[in-house]
Order: C-alpha cells, then structure tokens, then sequence
C-alpha cells in the first residue's frame, strides 16, 4: 500500500472504507434528472439541480470519504459506460452535492478538485461529440485546474498532475478556437491563465529552457489583455520578472497593478464588514473576522525587493513602512492575523539594510534586534550586525536562540521549519510527549519527498490530558529547525482528525538543552 492510500486509511473511519455494496449501478435512476449544460456567463455546473442532489444524497454513499470515489474509479474507468454515469459522480464529488459549501481543508478539495475532475474528463472522452455539449465539460474541467493547482495536494503524484495539466492545455486551446461557445473576455482570459500556468508548473518548472519561459509569459500576458483584474496571471508574470528576468523596472508594474487590485477589494471587504458591526451595535473588537482579506503586505515586499535590487533604498524604506500599516491592518481584521507576525521580522531585516546602505548606522542596528526578536534567521542578523559593527546584545550571546511565541487562543505558538520544506506554526506544548502533526500535513511531507516507507514505525498508543486513549501513526521526521537550531530524526505521531492542533512536545524541547520561556516579551530561548 502506498504512502498516499495510507493516509486515507488513517484519517477514514473503517465504517466509511467498507461500503459493500457501493457501485455505479445505484445511480442508474438519477441518469433521467441529469440537464444539459450549456457554457455560459449565468449557468454553472450544478445550477437548478437539487432533484439530482437529493438523489444522490438518498443513495447514503459517505461523499466526504475519498475511498467512496477511489471505488466508483476502479469500477468505470475501463468501462464504455453511458456519459451520464461519469456526469453524475462527478457531481457526487463536488461541495455543493456533499454539502452547501466548500470546507478549507486538504482532505475535502482531493475530492472536490481532483476526483470531480476525473470523472468529468470520462465523461468528456465518452460523450456525444461534436456539439456545444461536449464542449461545456471541456470548459468545466479547465476551471478546475485553477482551483486544483492551488490546493497542489489533490494530486498524489507528480505523474497525475502533468497528465492533468496537459489535458489542460489541450481543452483550454480547443476551447479558445471553438465557434459554439460565446466565452466572454473573463472567460477567455482564465483560458488562457490556465495555459501559461500549466506550461509554467510542469514543462518551464521542470527544464527552466527559454521557450518554454517565452510560452508562459506569452498565455500570461493575453489573460492579462483580455482581463486586466486576471489577479492569478498578474501575480505568475511578475514573479518571473523579478526573480528569473531580473527586469525589477517591470515586475514592479505588475506588483502595483496587482496591488491595486487587492487593495480595492480589502476596503469593500472592510466597508462591508463594518456595515455589518454597525447594524448590530457591534466593534471590530466583538468580530475582527473577514473572510479572504488579502495579505498585501505580501506584495508590497516583493516591491521592496526589486528595489532593493536597484539600489533605491529611499523606496525600499518608503514600501517597508506601507507593509507594516498593511500588517497592521490585516492583524485587525482577519482571522488568521497570525500569519502575518511570520513577515515582521523580515521587514525589519530589510530596514536594516536600507538603513545601512544609506549610511544610518544606529537605526540599522536598531532594526536587526528587532528583527531578531520577530523571529527572522538570527544567523543572517548576526552576519549583517557583523558588517556594520554593531554592539547588539545578541551577538555576544551567540549561543542562545530567542524565537517569538505567539498568544492564539490562549496557547503559545512558535515557528518550525519541518524537513526543509514546510514552516508552521507549532503549540508550545510542555506536557506533551513527542511531536504531533495532522494527516494533511503528513501527506504534504510525503508528496515532497521528504517522508518515505521507510520512515514509518507502525503505530504507538497515546494517552491524553482528559485521559482519553488512542492509536496513532508513528514516524520519524528527518529535521526539525527552530530558529538556527536543528535537532534530527525525532519520531512523530500523525492525528487521527483534520482539525487536531500541530504540537510540539517534550522529545524535541529536551535536545535543545536549556529552554526558558520569557511569558513578558513573549519569547521562548534556547540555550546550548
């Protein structure tokens, strides 16, 4: 059994995996309540169709279980079934069949995502060609790519995600080119997103060779003509200006249209919400939660960056204070202000290098022990306070690591770097016995490489606070880093629930020698 299908065992209840008698002969009955869909800017996939739903949901098949579309795969994939069989589980295996909305979690988007879009490609293979239908589950399947490829875990293997990408590619250019369908220039423009990004995630990603770079920047661009809010292309394009053109000039262009976009859409999102406070007599310290803000600060680094690049240290300074208002800000209102305390100290790291360059010498030594003590790689502090001879406390106690804790929800959080490739937010957690990470989480670590077979060490019994018991997944992660410390091959437990906190327990905090916790300033030290 491979890694991926043990993952699903562990998160799904035994019930759930061993469903007799599910098969694709149930939904025989719902063929009939199947409508035609004709791509348009007012219909939708799942439009007007809640007799069909509540057929589904009648035949009591656990749709929330990724086993249940794992099966309904085995069974169709090598049958000439009638198209409508694909139609329908396709359907099964989206949100709004499953339930009214679409969950944020891992778990869930596989099913969303990835198995809604195999069975509508089935469906596309197997249908009636050469009408506006066949045609409108092409553009159904191509919209799925942009969601897809965001939640980058749907996809158990590198394999399967360049056969998707290229499918892709080919409906999207078909689609382009069709006479039946009136796409409108956002639809257009999303087509040809889905191109370049394809060509960008899988051929450029992969060889780095300049004509397939010359493809993407091309797609990108006409998405961008077509539709100039087209975020997604904007974002793509500028990144590859500034970090494989090096043309700072221009990806800052796209930075600041990109800017516009996004900050245009937080003061709707904001007026809104305090429409909403006022109308219930309510402040932002009753709800200070919004859904989807933009993190612009985001943007607004990567504006420093290329400035930084050119040597404009007067800008850089300038944008640095926008990205700490822009913090502020998102700390305010959204609900996962936490995210933004990770980008802090990196700003004040580049304060001190602007400061430095323009000769500012106490200011830059100022900002590199704020930086340090906002958690930014204490290594990079050191080497930069070394440059400008500055007499920083912490440079003479090289040998103590101060990370910032982070109060959320009455529990301590600290910044963990796991295996080189993921950086999470850790509980700090004294009672706790080892590390303890979600099964979303482990799947992450598998897909990058980092987590194989090997690593696994069957399954160990936990005792918890409330006195519970229960078995979980063990292995060894290879590299746990907090701040410049690394501590090796630290065994870790895998929850059985999505929504289980990540926890780091005693069997890391005892290789790290003396630990103090500084609850006033917030910090957590680490001494050799």
């Amino acid at each position: 059994m491979n890694l991926y299908r043990l993952l699903i065992v562990l998160i799904t209840p035994l019930s759930a995996i061993c469903q007799p008698n599910l098969s694709y002969k149930e939904l025989t009955p719902a063929l009939d309540l199947l409508k035609n869909h004709i791509c348009c800017n007012t219909c939708s996939f799942y439009n007007n169709e809640e007799p069909l739903r509540q057929k589904i949901l009648s035949l009591n098949w656990d749709l929330d279980n990724i086993q249940t579309f794992e099966n309904l795969y085995d069974q169709v994939k090598s049958e000439n079934l009638d198209y409508r069989y694909y139609l329908v589980i396709a359907k099964a295996a989206s949100s709004y069949y499953r339930s009214y909305r679409r969950r944020n979690d891992t778990y869930t988007n596989i099913i969303d995502y990835y198995y809604r879009s195999l069975f509508l490609n089935l469906a596309i293979e197997n249908g009636p060609s050469g009408n506006i239908y066949k045609d409108s589950l092409k553009y159904q399947f191509t919209q799925q790519y942009i969601l897809s490829t965001i939640e980058d875990s749907c996809f158990p293997s590198y394999t399967e995600f360049k056969v998707f990408a290229d499918l892709n590619i080919k409906y999207s250019k078909g689609l382009l080119n069709s006479m039946r369908l009136n796409l409108g220039k956002s639809e257009r423009s999303e087509l040809y997103f889905i191109i370049g990004d394809a060509i960008y995630r899988t051929n450029y990603s992969e060889e780095k060779d300049e004509q397939s770079l010359s493809e993407v920047l091309k797609y990108l661009s006409l998405a961008i003509k077509e539709d100039s809010d087209n975020w997604r292309a904007l974002s793509i394009r500028a990144d590859l200006k500034k970090d494989t053109l090096r043309d700072y000039k221009s990806a800052i262009k796209d930075y600041l249209l990109l800017l516009n976009i996004f900050e245009t859409d937080n003061k709707i999102r904001i007026s809104e919400h305090n429409k909403w406070l006022a109308r219930r007599k309510l402040t932002a310290a009753n709800n200070k939660s919004i859904t989807g803000i933009r993190p612009v600060f985001e943007e607004m680094l990567y504006v420093t960056e290329c400035y930084l690049a050119l040597n404009d240290y007067k800008n850089c300074l300038l944008w640095l204070e926008k990205a700490q208002a822009a913090i502020k800000q998102y700390k305010e209102y959204s609900r996962y202000s936490e995210y933004a305390s990770n980008y802090e100290g990196l700003i004040h790291y580049f304060k001190a290098l602007s400061y430095h360059e323009l000769k500012q010498k106490q200011r830059a030594c100022s900002e590199i022990e704020l930086a340090v003590n906002s958690g930014h790689d204490i290594n990079e502090c050191k080497e930069l306070s070394k440059e400008i001879n500055c007499d920083n406390d912490f440079q003479a106690n090289s040998n103590v690591t101060s990370i910032p804790m982070k109060k959320i929800n009455g529990v301590y959080e600290i910044p963990i770097s796991i295996n080189g490739v993921l950086k999470l937010n850790f509980i700090f957690d004294a009672g706790a016995t080892d590390v303890s990470i979600s099964p979303d989480v482990a799947l992450t670590l598998i897909r990058t490489g980092t987590v194989s077979d090997s690593d696994f060490r069957g399954s160990q019994t936990y005792k918890f606070a409330d006195g519970s018991v229960a078995k979980s997944k063990v292995f060894i992660i290879k590299e746990i880093q907090i701040g410049d410390k690394k501590v090796r091959n630290v065994k870790a437990s895998i929850s059985n629930s999505l929504d289980a906190p990540l926890l780091l327990g005693q069997s890391v905090l005892n290789r790290f020698g003396k630990v103090t916790i500084d609850y006033n300033r917030e910090l957590i030290l680490f001494e050799n």
